[in-house]
């Protein structure tokens, strides 16, 4: 038996994973007695007796703190394994054999103790499980420098969400069908939990709207799987868990405004954590800018009930106690809602203040005081503030967008595609107050973010039959899903159809009777896009400069748009072998995203990687190799692992490594490269094609000339799929297997 558990196969829906590693363990009635009695202490339960299995599994735990009980003969060999995971967070030595393993609590500080009873184990594990769901917080920082757009970080459209997806919940049908269809899914979940499935009946039976706040304090199945759902942002759960949540941020709400009529003033409340190094670091580095929560916040109007939060007995040598002193004065907050919940707690000595989902702090003061970190917070509207400028610039853009679709519009800017696509199916097959044509042009960005472009384009299809034929339709809507298609023709190479759809967006756009300029100065950039990829470059040029005009007619001076076109103009130069204007466009590109995004952003990064490029035309290798990797860095930040944007810059740091003579390096990038984009991209892609004939020039550069006669000839047999007999990309093709042939001849 290597391992055992009647959940491992199963998604942890809570935050804590309590592992049991045992070698000797192999009587299945022992096994199915210790799952059932840890079960009532931590529902999610995995028993290992195989060392590599435990390991293993132990890595690929990832949204989940994992508390270790080890058997006392097995920890030497273990934990030089696991010990160093940032995952694990606790180890428990079970030591039946009176075997001395105090020497090791000196090497390893997360041990928590060694136990030879039984009940004293269970009882440590209870208390650290109880401080540890207490702690568990995940901080949404705004970046300041970023300018409210449509085009956002990551780290700014993940404080952005736990803005919106409060008001997209209450927005969600909260009745008796939603309630027991939470209970029905939570009893799924607990099966086999004797001491959690009384607790659901005990909901099902009893609770009443004015009980959520204690059911919230009493740290039940609701506590747990709500929060776990805010802080790894699962909209499955969270929408599961809608008839809840709706309950408690209500009834805040209520509790709120009695503090307000009765003018009680709430000054300062008291959180104790053990952040990480790397999480102080990220609050030192805030200092005077905003963040966010994802989820509600326990707090205590007396310090000395917060602090027991930040002394445990665990000498972790990678957190620090840390007091937040939170500043909350009922007439400055507007828009934070708080309460003091204490008489509905079951631990009213507590003192306990809960803060709403979504509450927004400004981060004042971060000093270390007596061997405690303590961080000065205030709370604020500003969150609120920043939601309502991205809503009014979005609907700027595209119309028929409400709320609801701005929030899963978010979840793609995130990469949480898979979120995005569940929640925007989720809409058309429930909301009735969505247009589903708005609903359709999302997931066909979902798609075509995750470059499954058939997909894209059937959703696309579908939202420009469905704007068209609505009355009336929706014309300007209906010119950006144009744009859409056009952009998803032209990431598989299908040049002149992408034109086509670029030209008819500006046929509907020409014909409204009312002026949408910047929505016209963006289809001809993208029409400018399409003819530089047929290489017109003239009229591609024409059609730049007049985007140009119209986007610093109509914008602030900096502005991601702006810098979108000068760095078009930039690659448009450089094609066009004008490679001094081309670096100044690209400066100038660079100069104005440095202005208004923050410093790890993908179009950062795009404008890097054309400067690398501008350095290697002129043989500047370690130029081009640094602006590659700074490039390379940022769409790794920026984008999933696998994306064709990643493939593109590693192909080209295979060529420059190539050029410095680290050929097999070189290779190996280039391989990948391909590999990559073939997962990705249809099969006569141009970028295949490219890639193809990089891997072919690598192979010819160690003398491999029959491999890379091979590589050169796929690229070709594609070539003739798609591309035209005087294409640049298949001459050039017919060029390498030309010179292939002589050499072997």
């Amino acid at each position: 038996m290597g391992s055992t558990s009647d959940r491992s196969s199963e998604q942890n829906k809570e935050n804590i994973s309590l592992i049991w590693f045992d070698p000797s363990l192999n009587e299945e009635s022992t096994v199915a007695e210790t799952i059932r009695t840890l079960r009532l202490i931590n529902d999610y339960v995995v028993i290992h007796t195989n060392i590599e299995e435990c390991v293993s599994y132990m890595k690929m735990v990832t949204n989940e703190k994992i508390l270790l009980v080890a058997s006392g003969t097995s920890v030497p060999t273990l934990l030089p394994f696991v010990i160093d995971l940032k995952q694990l967070e606790i180890v428990f030595i079970l030591n039946d054999t009176c075997q001395n393993l105090l020497y090791l609590m000196e090497t390893y500080p997360k041990i928590n103790g060694i136990f030879d009873d039984r009940e004293e184990l269970h009882a440590n594990i209870h208390k650290h499980i109880h401080l540890l769901n207490k702690q568990i917080e995940k901080f949404s920082f705004y970046d300041q420098k970023q300018t409210i757009s449509i085009d956002l970080s990551e780290r700014t459209a993940a404080f952005l969400w736990i803005q919106l997806v409060h008001d997209v919940i209450l927005r969600l049908p909260s009745n008796q069908q939603a309630k027991q269809e939470m209970i029905n899914a939570c009893r799924d979940y607990y099966q086999g939990n004797d001491r959690e499935l009384q607790s659901i009946d005990d909901f099902e039976q009893n609770y009443t709207s004015t009980d959520c706040i204690r059911w919230y304090t009493r740290e039940t199945f609701v506590y747990k799987m709500v929060n776990k759902a805010l802080r790894t942002e699962d909209m499955e759960q969270l929408h599961t868990f809608r008839f809840y949540i709706s309950d408690l941020s209500s009834t805040l709400a209520r509790e709120y405004e009695k503090l307000e009529e009765l003018d009680e003033l709430i000054t300062t409340v008291y959180r104790g954590n053990q952040l990480t190094i790397n999480e102080l670091e990220q609050f030192r580095l805030s200092e005077g800018q905003l963040i966010s929560i994802n989820g509600y916040f326990s707090t205590s109007r007396l310090p000395h009930v917060a602090l027991q939060f930040t002394n445990t007995d665990i000498h972790r040598q990678d957190t620090v106690p840390t007091l937040f002193e939170i500043e909350c004065q009922t007439y400055e907050s507007n828009c934070s809602v708080f309460a003091d919940v204490s008489k509905h707690s079951d631990f009213p000595y507590e003192k306990e203040v809960l803060f709403d989902l979504g509450t927004v702090f400004k981060v004042e003061r971060v000093r270390k005081e007596d061997q405690i970190w303590k961080i000065s917070l205030r709370a604020t509207d500003g969150g609120r503030e920043i939601a309502r400028q991205y809503i009014e610039e979005t609907r700027k853009e595209m119309e028929g967008d409400s709320v609801t679709i701005l929030f899963g519009r978010l979840m793609t800017r995130m990469g949480r595609y898979k979120s995005a696509e569940m929640y925007f199916q989720q809409l058309l097959i429930n909301s009735e107050s969505e247009n589903p044509a708005h609903i359709h042009n999302q997931l066909g960005l979902v798609y075509q973010a995750m470059a499954e472009f058939p997909q894209a384009m059937n959703h696309f299809d579908r939202a420009y039959r469905l704007m068209k034929n609505s009355y009336p339709p929706f014309l300007r809507d209906s010119s950006h899903v144009l744009r859409n298609i056009s952009q998803v023709l032209r990431e598989q190479g299908h040049y002149k159809e992408a034109l086509d759809y670029s030209l008819e967006a500006k046929e509907v756009l020409d014909k409204l009777s009312d002026t949408y300029e910047l929505d016209m100065g963006h289809c001809l950039h993208s029409i400018g896009s399409c003819y530089r990829d047929q290489r017109a470059y003239t009229k591609a040029l024409d059609s730049y400069e007049e985007a140009l005009n119209i986007k610093r007619a109509y914008l602030p001076e900096n502005h991601v748009y702006i810098a979108k076109t000068l760095n078009s103009l930039g690659l448009l130069h450089y094609m066009m072998k004008n490679f001094e204007r081309a670096l100044n466009y690209y400066v100038s590109s660079l100069e104005m995203y440095q202005a208004c995004l923050p410093e790890d952003h993908s179009d950062i990064a795009n404008v890097y990687h054309n400067i690398a490029e501008w350095h290697q035309q002129k043989h500047q290798y370690d130029g081009a190799l640094h602006h590659f990797q700074l490039a390379l860095a940022m769409k790794e930040k920026c984008y999933s692992s696998d994306h064709p944007s990643i493939a593109t810059t590693l192909n080209s740091i295979s060529s420059i490594l190539g050029a410095k003579g680290d050929k097999m390096k070189a290779l190996d990038l280039c391989l990948k490269a391909l590999d990559m984009r073939e997962r990705l991209l249809p099969y006569d892609h141009p970028d295949i094609i490219i890639s193809l004939n990089s891997v072919g020039l690598r192979y010819e550069g160690i003398k491999e000339n029959h491999l890379a006669l091979k590589y050169f000839l796929q690229a070709l047999e594609r070539c003739s799929m798609s591309l035209s007999e005087d294409n640049p990309l298949r001459k050039t093709t017919e060029k390498h297997i030309f010179r292939l042939k002589q050499k072997l001849s």
